[in-house]
């Protein structure tokens, strides 16, 4: 994160991965209840790799724009159900969905709604 900007990158390799996650999480908030307007329009998909998990905080390792180093941000864990992180790891890559909060002062973190691993790509 640079000047209050999160860049947003794809991390599966992969096209329709972004089309199959947008569903989950359509299904999900269809299951569980429409956000409000406002909210909605905040909902974004994070790719990132777990850093750390502590108590209902996260720490997300982001996917930097090239040249801009690397960044994290924290993820507040309260509104995501524990069956979806309680077997994360350091290193696991993830999807999270979720909206950004906070201010430059207090500092950034996501509110996030749901976590979902990253497919472990077969070999062959």
């Amino acid at each position: 994160m640079a000047d209050g900007v999160v860049v947003v990158r794809d991390l599966s390799g992969r096209a329709g991965e972004p089309m199959r996650i947008g569903l989950v999480v359509l299904g999900f908030l269809l299951l569980t209840g429409c956000p409000t307007a406002s909210e909605a329009q905040q909902l974004q998909v994070f790719p990132g790799r777990v850093q750390s998990i502590a108590g209902s905080t996260m720490v997300l390792g982001v996917v930097p724009a090239p040249g801009s180093g690397s960044g994290s941000i924290k993820v507040d864990l309260t509104e995501v159900p524990l069956d979806q992180y309680r077997a994360l790891v350091s290193g696991d890559e993830i999807f999270v969905t979720g909206a950004i909060v906070g201010s430059s002062r207090e500092g950034y973190r996501i509110r996030a709604i749901s976590i979902e691993r990253v497919p472990a790509q077969s070999v062959r």
